[in-house]
């Protein structure tokens, strides 16, 4: 068999229709994500029912969206919320919010732009310079070794 959507799944990102603050345990066993965001920073949002969002481009580390909203919000992105992840909105860092104590979400602010999402984990960083920095030695070793002959 093949796998299928859920017909009543929610898109991959969307903007927020009521932010609920995570203090607010009284509205946690009544969430209902699909008009609720729960997040752990202060942040106001007015809904556009005009507002626009498109997935543009993806890849196996990165996603990028183009938007369009006549007041600020936040666009909700069903990926996890997990280190290493960054955000540009116009090409510019962007703050990367946790929603639903499970996925991202950026602060949007009214206008048409784009943002986009990149995997770059600092131990990747980390690994890569530590591997440079071995084959640097390897190769001084090399060559000190054969000045010695």
């Amino acid at each position: 068999g093949r796998l299928q959507p859920l017909g009543n799944s929610l898109p991959l990102a969307y903007f927020a229709q009521r932010l609920v603050p995570t203090e607010d345990v009284a509205a946690l066993s009544q969430l209902d994500p699909t008009g609720s965001t729960l997040v752990d920073q202060s942040l106001q949002v007015q809904p556009d029912p005009s507002a626009r969002l498109t997935v543009t481009d993806r890849g196996l580390d990165w996603l990028s969206f183009q938007y369009a909203s006549n007041t600020p919000n936040l666009v909700r992105v069903a990926i996890p919320f997990y280190p290493g992840w960054r955000a540009t909105v116009d090409g510019v860092a962007a703050p990367i919010m946790a929603t639903n104590h499970l996925f991202r979400g950026v602060p949007a602010s009214a206008g048409a732009h784009r943002i986009r999402f990149e995997y770059r984990p600092l131990s990747v960083a980390i690994g890569a310079g530590a591997s440079a920095l071995g084959l640097a030695l390897m190769g001084a070793l090399a060559v000190a070794a054969a000045r010695r002959r």
